[in-house]
């Protein structure tokens, strides 16, 4: 009887660590937007919006126009693909001709 509560302890804890893991960055892919049909139908169209998470900056990293950052607690989104990875976004008056703040 010992042995199996042991057990069911054990299977018990692994459960609660497996629902325990957590992750940084989610790649979650969400609906913006559902529309159903006025008529009593069981189809309906989902509209997807577009990716847009931003990470955080890193200087060697290639960005490409439209990628978003997070850079000393504010976001930014490339604007150029040239200028972008020659000066860090918020770096001052240059800084805005690859960046611009969302």
């Amino acid at each position: 009887m010992k042995k199996k509560r042991m057990k069911v302890r054990h299977m018990f804890v692994i459960i609660l660590m497996l629902f325990l893991i957590v992750t940084n960055d989610s790649f979650a892919y969400w609906a913006s937007n559902i529309v159903a049909p006025n008529a009593v139908d069981s189809s309906a169209t989902i509209v997807i919006g577009e990716w847009s998470q931003a990470f955080p900056y890193d200087g060697s990293t290639d960005y490409e126009v439209g990628d978003l950052v997070i850079y000393n607690g504010v976001t930014y989104e490339a604007t150029s693909p040239f200028w972008s990875n020659i000066f860090p976004p918020g770096g001052g008056f240059l800084s805005r001709l690859g960046w611009s703040q969302v």
